[in-house]
């Protein structure tokens, strides 16, 4: 995860055994699907949609709530506020707010 304004690159506290793990997976060219885990709590399906100008909407986010770490929280919170999505080299999801950038690396 990256600060947009400092650079800063937040890592997971080494304190933290689970990795935040999500699945995004198309319906259409606009629509899709996404589960996981962050970690403490799982992520149950829910909706997101993309246009072709890169913009990404989440519609929807469904999980448990139980004792959920900042560093977990961080995730959820940029998740649902995402404005703009980038897929780098077929490997990697970038996932931009104002504030932050995530990135997933595909497995």
């Amino acid at each position: 995860m990256k600060e947009n304004i400092s650079g800063e690159i937040l890592t997971k506290p080494t304190s933290i055994l689970r990795d935040v793990d999500i699945t995004f997976s198309s319906t259409s060219l606009t629509d899709g699907t996404f589960i996981g885990n962050t970690p403490t709590n799982t992520i149950m399906k829910s909706d997101y949609s993309v246009t072709a100008i890169q913009n990404m909407t989440i519609k929807s986010l469904f999980m448990t709530e139980v004792m959920e770490t900042p560093w977990g929280n961080e995730f959820v919170d940029h998740i649902l506020n995402s404005q703009e999505y980038n897929f780098e080299n077929g490997s990697k999801l970038t996932i931009k707010t104002l504030t932050k950038t995530l990135t997933f690396q595909k497995l």
